[in-house]
């Protein structure tokens, strides 16, 4: 009840408070946990995927919503004082500054449900590829960051294509800044 009850019966309460509202948004913060579960946080686990059908039913009325799951981010909230064992996270920590920026642009995507998180491709997760309840893209897993010796990726950013270069490659820089316009 005490992880269940915020969540599920707070979302359904604001809702129906709302639902004679014309809102600009809804916007509920669930967890990418919701990929995977955790057995010791089942309750969790349920609470936050009950937010993310409840997007889907909200949008399926023509509401507007936003339903953002979350990466685990650096240095707070419940994971303050915990140890984390990162092989095992499918996303990296999240850096609270980057998660500021994600929400100020959410807000104003058409996006209805998002994950916000970098993907952690050395998560000892994805050694369980057949058994996982997600599949990825080998290219989304392979995707290479702008290193020391100026290589570069050849990947879309979202709904951004960039084109122009002959051979397709583009620098992080080039992505940022196309990523800008999406």
């Amino acid at each position: 009840k005490k992880v269940l009850l915020p969540k599920v019966f707070g979302t359904y309460l604001l809702d129906k408070l709302t639902c004679n509202d014309d809102l600009d948004l809804f916007v509920m913060c669930s967890s990418a946990i919701t990929l995977t579960g955790k057995i010791s946080g089942l309750a969790y686990t349920t609470a936050n995927t009950y937010l993310d059908a409840f997007s889907d039913y909200r949008k399926a009325l023509g509401k507007n919503v936003l339903c953002i799951d979350w990466a685990s981010w650096q240095e707070t909230g419940m994971i303050k004082n915990t140890k984390i064992n990162e092989n095992k996270e499918i996303f990296e920590m999240l850096k609270p500054q980057i998660g500021v920026v994600a929400f100020k642009k959410l807000i104003f995507s058409k996006s209805h449900k998002v994950i916000v998180g970098k993907l952690n491709t050395k998560s000892q997760t994805f050694e369980l590829k057949n058994y996982l309840p997600f599949s990825f893209d080998e290219e989304v897993l392979n995707v290479k960051e702008k290193g020391e010796g100026g290589e570069t990726s050849n990947i879309s950013v979202g709904d951004v294509i960039l084109t122009g270069n002959d051979d397709g490659n583009y620098t992080s820089t080039q992505q940022a800044i196309g990523n800008i316009w999406k």
